[in-house]
């Protein structure tokens, strides 16, 4: 038998061969082998075999289902698959779902888009597009029409983004994997909104690739009404939109929303509601997406503890302090009665975000580890915090990037999985430290305020042994830290929902008239009416959705009043103005503000 692998064409037995590299992916150096590589190996030999299949029958077969028929086979034959993390980026919902440049979350993208077909569709129909000779998005379509209830393209699309977010199939057979070696699957929402701080969508709309997939979360919400569609309605019948709806009585839907420009309404209290919009055809360019909504107010009542403006204090020092390994910076809170800590937002700096001002070049490198620990605390006496009532080790999930602006970037912490947290405690302290030994370790950032001292630093300050000492206790380069916080915040959330009142306020009780001058230089004139009495909050956003600015001020009568928006510190640019009392969204939000220096 010819076993050379490069015969020239017409000598040798003219046979496929598989040719796998055993070493070094089985055999190390010493001549041992790791049953875990056998495997790999096998995975990869039962893929071959599928691919020899594939390409006998379509040579030009696509790169996407090629390798997703490839990562298929090494599953069905029972060796371990491709992981879904992609679904965890925001930034791989949108893009192309059929493109493949040769990238992992390509590979994982592509392997788990044949996967979900299995699932619903079994193996011998999906091994049928691996012996069509139809390539692409042709092989798809002919592998659809073979299938039970000749799903079209476009809902089958659809239908995948949905199944990976809900994962419940409950709700249909197209919505979940019916695989429990797939019950973990569940995508992160592309944008997380949080009821209780009535802020809207950012303004304009979301470019989205052929088969793309933009996941809005309203989280805390209710007496919803949600916009969702193309920019351009030239390209609305490209569109599918679906809403899943939490609600607070523990009961999840699934609805089907029609692509418009015209509000839809998704009433009652809601723990959660998540939009879906898909661009569900294959075979049309990307196109832009919008997705905005309106809502009374909260679920649950909330409370939002906030003790910085948003902003670092100074660019220079002593603002950024390095810690190192066996230091905790941490903030003290005091639980509202009957409320749990629901959330957290919090600000992790890096050492490999700064330059080094000697050499010039990075403390660091931009792939140095971004990972750190939350650690939640009861207090053993005033100051001092005692018992841990959580950890959480998260890898940063937010692009490295240099540390170059004065606004504060917060990571949303989510905490429903304890849902008692805190609940009873006179105070708590939740602190950010080391999650493992890399060099990357963690920089103490710092904000004005100057109400009260609730930051804490513990480590060995001055030397051993470490303690716990108050941030307005310490100083650094010779200058003190009084008036500066550490810029960690809080929501603490009710256990009890907001019963549905048929006279539920609405967003319109409050109406935005104008902010002027706009553009503006130092201080703007904002003038609403409709205003019961009570505390109001302006609150200015930028263009990502960050909030820059907040304003309090109480009315003491209805009608029409006025508030003043100091804007000296914000950078030249375009910003918008969200006004609300707590319960309701004004009407005209967001207003934009341009500022002008």
């Amino acid at each position: 038998d010819d076993i050379d692998p490069n015969a020239p064409p017409g000598a040798g037995n003219q046979r496929d061969m598989i040719y796998l590299d055993t070493f070094p992916s089985l055999t190390a150096d010493d001549g041992s082998v790791d049953p875990e590589d056998i495997d790999f190996v096998r995975g990869s030999l039962a893929g071959g075999f599928q691919a020899l299949i594939h390409m006998n029958q379509d040579p030009e077969e696509t790169a996407f289902f090629r390798i997703g028929l490839f990562e298929w086979a090494k599953e069905l034959s029972g060796f371990p698959g491709q992981p879904t993390t992609y679904l965890q980026f925001e930034e791989s919902h949108r893009i192309q779902l059929d493109l493949y440049e040769g990238f992992l979350e390509d590979r994982q993208r592509s392997a788990h888009f044949i996967r979900y077909a299995a699932d619903q569709f079994g193996a011998e129909i999906v091994g049928g597009f691996a012996q069509d000779s139809a390539s692409g998005i042709s092989g798809l379509k002919n592998m659809l029409s073979s299938a039970p209830g000749s799903r079209s393209m476009a809902d089958f699309v659809a239908d995948f983004h949905v199944a990976n977010f809900v994962n419940d199939t409950t709700l249909g057979r197209a919505y979940g994997f019916a695989d429990a070696r797939h019950a973990d699957i569940n995508a992160e929402p592309t944008l997380l909104l949080d009821g209780s701080l009535n802020i809207s969508p950012p303004p304009g709309g979301v470019q989205m690739g052929a088969g793309g997939v933009h996941y809005v979360t309203w989280d805390n919400v209710r007496e919803l009404e949600v916009r969702a569609d193309a920019l351009d309605p030239v390209n609305r019948v490209d569109f599918r939109v679906h809403a899943f709806i939490e609600s607070v009585d523990g009961s999840n839907t699934l609805e089907t929303l029609d692509a418009t420009s015209t509000l839809q309404r998704i009433g009652g209290s809601n723990d959660r509601v998540t939009i879906v919009l898909i661009h569900s055809n294959l075979e049309e360019p990307s196109a832009t997406g919008v997705v905005t909504g309106e809502w009374a107010g909260t679920a649950y009542p909330t409370v939002n503890v906030v003790r910085d403006d948003g902003q670092y204090f100074d660019a220079a020092a002593p603002n950024f302090v390095q810690l190192g390994h066996g230091w905790t910076q941490a903030v003290r809170f005091e639980p509202p009665s009957g409320m749990a800590l629901y959330r957290l937002y919090v600000p992790p700096l890096y050492i490999n975000q700064f330059v080094d001002p000697a050499t010039g070049g990075l403390f660091g490198s931009p792939q140095d580890p971004r990972d750190f620990r939350v650690v939640v605390m009861s207090e053993a006496a005033p100051g001092v915090p005692g018992d841990t009532l959580l950890t959480r080790d998260i890898v940063d999930p937010r692009p490295y990037s240099l540390r170059t602006s004065r606004a504060v970037e917060f990571i949303n912490v989510d905490l429903r999985d304890a849902p008692t947290l805190a609940l009873g405690e006179t105070a708590i302290y939740v602190g950010l430290t080391e999650a493992g030994a890399d060099r990357n370790t963690l920089i103490l950032g710092m904000a004005s305020h100057a109400n009260s001292d609730v930051s804490f630093i513990h480590g060995p300050v001055g030397g051993p042994p470490a303690s716990w000492r108050s941030l307005w206790s310490l100083t650094s380069g010779g200058e003190s830290l009084s008036g500066y916080s550490i810029p960690i915040r809080g929501q603490f959330r009710s256990q009890t929902a907001v019963g549905l009142d048929p006279s539920a306020r609405r967003a319109g009780d409050i109406e935005i008239v104008s902010v002027y001058p706009n553009p503006v230089h130092e201080s703007a004139r904002l003038i609403y009416r409709g205003a019961r009495p009570g505390t109001y909050n302006a609150r200015i956003f930028d263009l990502l959705g960050r909030e820059v600015r907040r304003v309090e001020v109480a009315a003491t009568s209805s009608g029409t009043a006025t508030l003043d928006l100091d804007v000296r510190m914000l950078a030249s640019g375009v910003y918008f103005v969200s006004l609300s009392d707590g319960t309701a969204i004004a009407k005209g939000a967001m207003q934009p503000l341009v500022v002008a220096r």
